[in-house]
């Protein structure tokens, strides 16, 4: 077992993913800890090597976007103890953690015999699997949701990091426009491997797809979605310009962009939300986020039983064009042979092995193609474990609607509403689209923060201006500046 694999990934990926790693806990000196860590998980997801991991004996992979969550957290504990412990660990949303923690054993538990399939045998789970799956859930799911409870919870944090959001955009915007021209190659220029191994996603409507150094064109698109949606943030509270870059031209070359990524989908979802941070009431935006959690449950009920309007939607999205149409029934297929296969083990899963899957009785081939995220949960780790993953996912959607009546400053509902909205859009993309639960954790874990924290500070903010207000009664000689409860006296 190798911890880096210098033949394949070489090493500038090495040098430029442990650069990052160690220069994130120092960073973390600066008393501005929202933007900076943001600034590195945005680095880790959009800027460092692809298919990068550390694997360690007895312990899942861990990609880049958990190691980064990891160090960042190692520079809290070393600088920042206070955030910490106002994260309080264990509460809330964290009883999830204890359910996730339950199913793993439980999966263990309830699949102690191996699966033939032709020639292939797929081994019983055992104690050692079952502890493999809770550090997994540890790295994927609990470490990025306390970190964005830890580090989002002043409204300097959350600015700054749909600052970052729109910047990380920016920089991306010239090697799109290469990649359109010159064939997905970024990622090869800089690390010196490729990262997908079918090249031909990457043609799409007689051109290229960009990916940059996301992995997919599609991944790419849900990032753009989010650049779009910040960029128009800054412009609705009030900035004007990024980079001395006007945001009113620059929003528009976003909406160019997004059409040219061609990950449809992403565009549609782009554009609406881009519109409703433009100019929809906050409420609007956080009931709509809402919106989205519910459905993030009620679509598997609907498919299991059968009651989605499948050939509805597809008839509405036939304009996008035949090859789309065929590409969802082709999903549509998919996830109902897997979810069949889901509820022979429905409350716990199959576990881990791809036991989950279906394979040919005779050749052993595999015969499923798991694309969406909550197939892949939800045969893997079966309803209590789906209901765990997305519930750590649709909580703070929930709670963002119960407490956003207690956010009375503008600048504090604009900032909850967008990001809400950003939580929604990440988790209802990976319903037909497997990604990255790093990120989707890390903006939750902010919200729950930041619903709880910003009342409190803009309270404090207004007991300090009516204290600055309040006239002198009476003639008091002002305060000592060396102690304020006791008057100035001249001479002394």
């Amino acid at each position: 077992m190798m911890l880096w694999n210098f033949g394949y990934w070489g090493y500038i990926a090495f040098v430029v993913t442990f650069g990052a790693l160690f220069a994130a806990p120092v960073a973390l000196r600066h008393p501005n800890v929202g933007q900076r860590v943001m600034f590195f998980v945005m680095a880790a997801w959009c800027f460092l090597p692809k298919g990068v991991y550390i694997d360690l004996p007895g312990l899942p992979p861990i990609v880049k976007e958990e190691l980064m969550c990891l160090f960042l957290l190692l520079g809290l504990a070393i600088h920042h103890r206070g955030r910490l412990k106002g994260a309080r660990f264990m509460r809330g949303a964290d009883l999830l953690f204890l359910v996730m923690i339950l199913n793993e054993f439980m999966a263990y538990r309830t699949n102690p015999e191996p699966i033939v399939w032709g020639p292939v045998v797929l081994p019983a789970l055992t104690l050692t699997d079952a502890l493999y799956a809770m550090f997994e859930d540890l790295f994927v799911m609990i470490v990025p949701f306390f970190l964005g409870r830890a580090a989002l919870r002043v409204r300097r944090d959350a600015s700054a990091s749909m600052l970052i959001i729109a910047q990380a955009g920016m920089i991306y915007i010239p090697l799109i426009f290469f990649e359109l021209r010159m064939s997905p190659v970024v990622h090869e220029m800089v690390y010196g491997y490729t990262w997908f191994s079918d090249f031909l996603q990457s043609i799409r409507s007689g051109g290229w797809r960009p990916n940059v150094f996301m992995g997919h064109g599609l991944v790419l698109g849900m990032m753009w979605v989010l650049v779009m949606m910040s960029t128009a943030l800054l412009y609705r509270m009030g900035r004007r310009k990024l980079w001395r870059v006007p945001l009113v031209p620059l929003l528009v070359f976003l909406a160019i962009t997004m059409v040219l990524i061609k990950a449809k989908a992403a565009m549609v979802m782009g554009f609406a939300l881009t519109a409703m941070v433009l100019w929809a009431k906050p409420t609007t935006m956080v009931r709509t986020s809402g919106v989205v959690g519910i459905l993030l449950f009620a679509y598997p009920i609907l498919h299991f039983t059968d009651s989605f309007p499948q050939e509805e939607l597809q008839n509405a999205l036939s304009w996008f064009g035949k090859e789309r149409v065929e590409s969802m029934q082709f999903r549509f297929d998919q996830e109902t042979l897997l979810s069949a296969r889901a509820r022979e083990r429905l409350w716990f899963g199959w576990g881990g092995y791809g036991r989950e899957r279906l394979y040919d009785d005779y050749t052993g081939d595999s015969l499923s193609v798991q694309d969406g995220h909550w197939i892949i949960i939800f045969g893997i780790k079966g309803l209590v474990g789906f209901v765990a993953h997305f519930g750590l996912w649709a909580w703070p959607l929930f709670a963002t609607w119960a407490r956003f009546k207690n956010l009375r400053d503008p600048r504090d509902r604009l900032l909850v509403a967008t990001l809400a909205l950003m939580l929604a859009a990440i988790v209802f993309n990976m319903v037909p689209n497997g990604s990255t639960a790093v990120m989707p954790a890390f903006i939750g874990g902010g919200l729950i923060a930041l619903t709880r924290t910003l009342p409190l500070q803009a309270r404090r903010e207004r007991l300090d201006k009516a204290n600055q207000d309040r006239p002198m009664s009476g003639g008091a000689p002002p305060a000592n500046p060396s102690n304020p409860h006791r008057p100035q006296v001249a001479g002394g």
